[in-house]
């Protein structure tokens, strides 16, 4: 989240990126491992959910896709493919959460 808003913090209060910079480097660590672990732990997942098939393939296929596609979207920053994955991710997710959910 540091990383994400931080052109627009840059900005806002005037602070130079190079100074940005210099204070997000500085970080222990443990923050920095917090970004690959989305991607992997979604990849991970998919690849549970189709092996155990406890959901339909085209549903771990999207997780997978998602998972795989996220870091090349945010790294490249791929506009194009960022958009898919922002659109086909929640897919998923939403058909697990009605077809599992327990009735209202």
């Amino acid at each position: 989240m540091v990383l994400a808003a931080s052109g627009a913090m840059n900005a806002m209060y005037g602070v130079k990126p190079g100074a940005a910079w210099a204070i997000i480097c500085r970080l222990p660590m443990i923050f920095w491992i917090g970004r690959p672990a989305l991607p992997v732990t979604q990849l991970l997942l998919a690849v549970y959910l189709l092996v155990s098939r406890r959901v339909p393939l085209w549903t771990g296929v999207l997780l997978a896709a998602g998972a795989v596609l996220f870091p090349i979207a945010r790294i490249g920053r791929i506009e194009l493919v960022s958009i898919a994955v922002d659109l086909l991710t929640p897919v998923p997710s939403v058909y697990c959460l009605f077809r599992h959910s327990v009735e209202w």
